[in-house]
């Protein structure tokens, strides 16, 4: 079976990391992807548990990355361009 995240990569040719890690003072986090080329300058961390990002939130901002709460592994293949739409491209550094 072909994962919601492989068939984004796929149909849209995302660049996409998943999971994502990432370190904020001191403290790893664990996100259900990060997508590049979108959102904010480095790209938008997507998890669909609200708390994990929103303790974070103003940080993640700080470092650059944008956020975006809901389960992309159950995202909407075929509305998925309006999210895109909606996030706007980003400038990779």
């Amino acid at each position: 079976m072909v994962s919601a995240i492989n068939k984004l990569r796929e149909t849209f040719r995302l660049q996409i990391t998943s999971p994502f890690s990432l370190q904020v003072e001191g403290k790893l986090y664990e996100f259900q992807c990060l997508i590049l080329g979108y959102g904010a300058e480095k790209g938008m961390i997507v998890d669909k548990d609200w708390g994990k990002i929103a303790s974070i939130s103003n940080k993640l901002v700080a470092m650059g990355f944008g956020y975006s709460c809901f389960d992309i592994e159950n995202a909407d293949i075929g509305g998925f361009q309006e999210i895109l739409d909606d996030w706007g491209v980003s400038n990779l550094s």
